[in-house]
This record gives C-alpha cells, structure tokens and sequence, in this order.
C-alpha cells in the first residue's frame, strides 16, 4: 500500500497542481500527465519507486548567495545554460528534477528514475513555471519553493510525503532544463492566407533531445 501510494504521490507531482491545491489560479488549464520517457503510463501497471538521492546540505535554509524573487522564490544556479531563449508559458520543456521536503525527505526524482520528464511550462506549480521561465536550455538550478507557490500546508494529521501523502509546505528542487520546444504560432486563417498577408511558421525546437 505504501509503494502504491508514493507513485500516486509522484504522478500528481510531475502533472503539477490539482484541483484542491491553494496554490493553484482557478483559471489555470486542468495539468495533462506528463510525459515520461516518451510513452504514457499503462493502467494498473506502476512504475518502480526511485532510488532515494541524498538532499543538499542548504536543503533546510535559503543560502546567502541565493538570488530571490518577489514572489518568495530563491534559486542558486549550479550548472550555467548553453542556450539564450527562456521558456514561455506556453512551451513546452523537458528537465530532469529532484525535489525535497525542507526536511530533506525526497519527493521524487526524474533522475533516479533515469527518466526526464515533458510538459508545458504553465501546467505545473507556480514555482516550477516561475523558475523555468527564467532558465535557458543545459542550465541547472536549485530552487526553495515557498509553500503558496507549491501545493499549500498540508492540514492537520495529513499523511507525509513518506507515507505516500502529497508534498506540502515549503520545498526545494533541483531543475535542470534539458530541451525547449516553442509553442507553436496561431494558425492564419484561410483568408489571410488568400490575401497575401505572410503567414508565421512553427519555431524549431531549441535544445531539444
């Protein structure tokens, strides 16, 4: 029971926010899973629990150096990006993560699972958009996520992370944006295109695997 609640737990992480989290803006577009390893996940069929990953020594406090925002999100970059274009709401990534309680309990990890993860920027938390919208492709960062900017306190006598509960309160994560696919442009209509006017094609993907 308590491996089929982690995954549970896992797979509302990497679709981001639900319908009962504080965090979320009633008008955000409901999250679509989240495609891992390329295929979507077979019913009844779970995917193994990751190898724990040891958090980092500053997991519990916000370093000096880390650079902050006015919404109450620090970040420290780890690893400096190849690329120059930042990430839209409406693109869509691919990064690798590892996230933590400020207790250093593991939430779940795309790395040990050997598997980077694809979605659009703007159907995750708040704190993952806002932090990925600042990122360029081969960058990695590692980011303190206020509670109001993840999935809310959670209430009490709520089960943790370790007994399978969603994550709640303050967390931190490592990001690493691996590939940027733009979104593509509003399609013209017929009639603009009949009239002459020019038509925008698709952006190419930047960085992409």
């Amino acid at each position: 029971m308590t491996k089929t609640r982690s995954v549970l737990s896992a797979l509302v992480l990497l679709a981001g926010c639900n319908s009962t989290c504080d965090a979320c803006d009633d008008d955000r577009p409901a999250a679509t899973e989240a495609t891992d390893a390329g295929a979507p996940q077979e019913p009844g069929v779970l995917r193994p629990r990751p190898e724990l990953i040891a958090p980092p020594r500053d997991v519990g406090a916000i370093p000096a150096e880390a650079q902050k925002t006015a919404s109450g999100l620090a970040y420290v970059v780890l690893t400096p990006g190849t690329g120059s274009v930042h990430p839209g709401r409406k693109d869509t990534v691919t990064i690798n993560q590892t996230g933590w309680t400020k207790a250093g309990q593991m939430i779940d990890s795309s790395v040990s699972r050997g598997q980077p993860i694809t979605f659009e920027v703007d159907r995750v938390i708040r704190g993952w958009t806002e932090m990925l919208e600042l990122m360029v492709v081969g960058e990695k960062c590692r980011v303190w996520i206020p509670a109001a900017l993840a999935y809310g306190n959670a209430p009490p006598g709520a089960p943790g992370v370790e007994q399978g509960g969603t994550p709640s309160g303050d967390l931190v994560y490592e990001l690493e944006l691996l590939g940027l696919q733009p979104a593509a442009a509003p399609a013209a209509s017929a009639s603009a295109s009949a009239s002459g006017r020019k038509i925008t094609p698709a952006a190419p993907a930047v960085g992409a695997p």
